[in-house]
């Protein structure tokens, strides 16, 4: 190796002398292609040395020796050609590769490898997380291959990224939670059954529910809040309400929920999100996002005056944020008609049902945020930014996995949860 190595320095420089440094980026490649293809090189002698200490390399009672068989795996330096022993255990029909066990193989990744190949998927199409590996690292890897790793650790890696854990967080003046949906598309055989917003009341996309968490130390006399920085995590996931209410809480414990000196739950008021909020933070400040509430209060607007929408709507946004929503139940009572009554009395009971949540001046004199724009951001970055993609279907497994993956990486905690213990149950079940 080293005198290949030598051999390439050699040509490089006479090369440098002769062209100029206007090419060096040619040296630059090729020096890391040979140091790529010298790491392999040294991985794959160094774990086919017949010397090398493998644990419980023994055979068990019951197995049969079946001798040295070959395989490639893919390393952060390429693939390797690995000679293990196997053995066969005929009553549970299994085969053990006690070197196998020992590197933590996973559907013949390297655990390097595998976080490296995990990594590009979350960002990008599988097609495009292969290309990805190969310009930035120099790894050949086909799509199917990360796709089928990614379809092996996320069911696990979604385990510890949700196991509830002691508070990895200082204590704050007040932390923030917020939870909205986001629809993605299924594949057709995935939505049959499903209700949706469609005119036949069937489904074309499935509801990813996504939350927050964040923290403020608020100043006095701030003219506008804001949020502390990089301390905004998330959690995604396609499972039902009780399932994320659990994982939104059990982030926010992470966060130190416990140690905040107030809590605080913005939403945009769906029954759902009331649920959560209700069930799982209890003691936290509610509050309905102002602008959903404004949307309300234009159609109200509209119901009534649509000749004087624009000066009517402008008007009452002034008193909501002044925290007067009696007075604009009462307004908007006084205005209807027998024609419009009905229609606007249905708006008006989002009001009456969310009166407490909407204390806006109260919200804004404490310096507390009033809107959802965080989660709404959220939903766009950590769902829609991959997963919505033209000409994307997923499956509802597929999507977890990845929205897994994206979390993760999010919330900064992507290398943490590859566990060894993890690794060691992605390949019991892989």
């Amino acid at each position: 190796m080293n005198a290949e190595l030598d051999g390439f320095l050699s040509l490089a420089e006479s090369d440098l002398k002769t062209k100029g440094v206007g090419r060096s980026d040619e040296f630059e490649t090729g020096l890391r292609a040979l140091l790529l293809e010298n790491g392999r090189r040294f991985m794959e002698l160094l774990f086919n040395e017949r010397e090398l200490v493998v644990p419980n390399s023994e055979r068990l009672p019951g197995e049969k020796n079946m001798g040295q068989s070959s395989r490639n795996v893919l390393s952060i330096f390429g693939s390797i050609r690995l000679s293990r022993t196997g053995y066969y255990n005929p009553k549970q029909s299994s085969c053990r590769y006690p070197l196998d066990d020992a590197l933590l193989l996973v559907e013949g990744f390297t655990p390097a490898a595998a976080k490296l190949a995990g990594r590009c998927a979350s960002d990008e199409s599988f097609v495009k997380a292969g290309e990805s590996m190969e310009a930035l690292a120099g790894i050949r890897v086909e799509p199917r291959r990360i796709q089928r790793l990614v379809q092996a650790v996320g069911p696990i890696l979604n385990q510890e990224l949700y196991r509830p854990r002691p508070a990895e967080s200082p204590a704050v003046p007040r932390i923030y939670i917020s939870a909205d949906g986001t629809g993605i598309p299924l594949r057709k055989d995935e939505l049959k059954g499903r209700k949706g917003k469609q005119p036949d009341g069937t489904a074309k996309t499935h509801e990813v529910k996504t939350g927050c968490i964040f923290t403020q130390h608020p100043v006095e006399n701030e003219e506008k809040p804001w949020r502390d920085l990089e301390s905004t995590t998330y959690v995604a996931t396609t499972e039902r309400v009780d399932a994320f209410g659990e994982k939104l809480l059990t982030e926010a414990r992470r966060r130190n929920l416990g140690g905040a000196t107030e809590a605080v739950f913005i939403s945009d008021g769906a029954a759902w999100l009331h649920r959560i909020a209700k069930e799982n933070f209890p003691q936290a400040t509610r509050i309905l996002d102002f602008y959903h509430a404004s949307e309300y209060l234009h159609e109200i607007a509209t119901l009534l005056w649509p000749e004087e929408v624009p000066l009517r709507y402008a008007r009452w946004r002034k008193q909501m944020r002044e925290g007067k929503i009696k007075q604009i139940i009462i307004d908007a009572q006084k205005a209807s008609t027998e024609e419009n009554k009905d229609a606007v009395e249905k708006k008006l009971n989002y009001f009456r049902n969310n009166l407490k949540a909407m204390r806006y001046d109260v919200f804004r004199a404490q310096g507390m945020f009033i809107g959802s724009g965080v989660i709404e951001a959220g939903c766009k970055t950590v769902v829609g930014k991959r997963c919505k993609q033209s000409g994307m279907f997923w499956n509802e497994s597929g999507v977890e996995n990845i929205l897994t993956l994206r979390v993760a990486r999010q919330n900064g905690t992507y290398d943490s949860i590859w566990t060894d213990e993890r690794l060691r149950e992605i390949r019991k079940v892989a």
